[in-house]
């Protein structure tokens, strides 16, 4: 009797403790609003104009990664704000370098390479200046710059390299002229896309022939015609931006004004 009142005490104890230690792992890992993520990267650069590092920069939201190619690589992607646009960048090393600022001061800070290899024909990236502008060298026990990698017309305003770096075109506001309401029908599978052009642009889903599609015209990204613009939430997709676009040659008009 006294062995099964202690058996069922300890199955109690134990059941009180996992509850307790399954209320602090809930309550330990952080909810998207906890950690300051911004859920919409596009309202929020075009309420804070130009922003480095925004709240959750260095993961960037689904649809963003994207628009980056993400999904093709291994480390990321990273945003930011930059005139009111998101700019997206997709990872391509694991120091991240591929999307960082870079440091164009003309002063290194691996002073120790050169106390170590004096004359060294040039600073390993792994001292420290992986993000620098300059490749460097030593002279004695100094580092001086031996060339310039980036150049100064290469990188933004902000410092970062103006190609790692692509605006996701749903910022941008169409033309006024350009937008036209219609009504139209798929006639062939049609492909929505998260900017207005085939080229580098990433398919959130496919609409099948007899589905009906309303919004209005925009211009092509790149070379002639026209897409339409839809909005994204009447056809069931979730995405930081509220648009999508579907080309021309896939669609019969069936009222427009």
């Amino acid at each position: 009797m006294e062995r099964g009142v202690k058996v069922r005490s300890l199955v109690i104890s134990l059941a009180l403790l996992g509850s307790v230690a399954a209320v602090w792992l809930v309550s330990s890992v952080p909810s998207a609003a906890q950690s300051g993520a911004v859920r919409d990267p596009v309202a929020h650069c075009r309420t804070v104009g130009n922003q480095n590092e925004p709240p959750g920069w260095d993961r960037a939201p689904r649809a963003i990664a994207r628009a980056a190619g993400g999904s093709a690589h291994n480390y990321g992607v990273h945003w930011r704000c930059a005139d009111g646009q998101v700019l997206v960048c997709a990872v391509e090393d694991m120091h991240e370098v591929s999307c960082s600022k870079r440091d164009r001061r003309r002063q290194a800070e691996v002073p120790g390479y050169c106390r170590q290899v004096p004359n060294a024909s040039f600073i390993p990236f792994s001292e420290g200046n992986r993000r620098s502008v300059y490749d460097w060298r030593c002279r004695g026990t100094i580092p001086v710059i031996a060339r310039r990698l980036i150049a100064e017309h290469e990188l933004d305003p902000a410092g970062y390299v103006k190609a790692e770096w692509k605006p996701v075109a749903a910022t941008r506001r169409p033309a006024a002229a350009a937008a036209i309401q219609v009504t139209v029908e798929v006639t062939s599978p049609a492909r929505v896309r998260n900017h207005p052009s085939a080229n580098g642009s990433a398919v959130l889903k496919t609409m099948q022939p007899g589905e009906i599609l309303s919004g209005e015209w925009v211009p092509a990204d790149h070379g002639p015609g026209r897409w339409l613009r839809v909005e994204l939430a009447s056809l069931e997709i979730e995405d930081a931006w509220p648009y999508g676009y579907v080309w021309e040659g896939n669609l019969r008009v069936l009222r427009q004004r």
